[in-house]
């Protein structure tokens, strides 16, 4: 999907049920969803593959790629078992240990 479909989804579903994805094996909520421009980084966003997942340390949120070179920007995150946590929280909790690989969302959708 592309971050306008994405962020279409979110204002639709909006106060109803919030986005879900996977990360790992867990079920993960997205909140505050917001359609970005390309995202300022050291990385050549050029190679990105859609459900990469950066943290943007300029705004504190997780940026993902979508597809077509499209972004999003999350604020708020709920995993399965924790309770909600902004993205400077998750990237500290769930990114910190695995900074050299590269992370990902991933959905059944297409």
């Amino acid at each position: 999907m592309t971050a306008k479909n994405v962020y279409d989804l979110h204002r639709g579903l909006l106060g109803l049920y919030p986005l879900t994805t996977k990360f790992g094996d867990k079920t993960i909520k997205l909140f505050d969803v917001q359609q970005t421009s390309k995202p300022i980084s050291r990385i050549n966003a050029k190679n990105d593959v859609p459900g990469l997942v950066r943290f943007d340390w300029k705004s504190n949120v997780l940026i993902v790629t979508c597809k077509g070179e499209s972004w999003i920007s999350v604020k708020k995150v709920k995993i399965t078992g924790y309770s909600p946590m902004n993205a400077m929280d998750f990237r500290n909790g769930f990114m910190q240990g695995k900074m050299k690989e590269k992370i990902f969302f991933h959905s059944n959708v297409i």
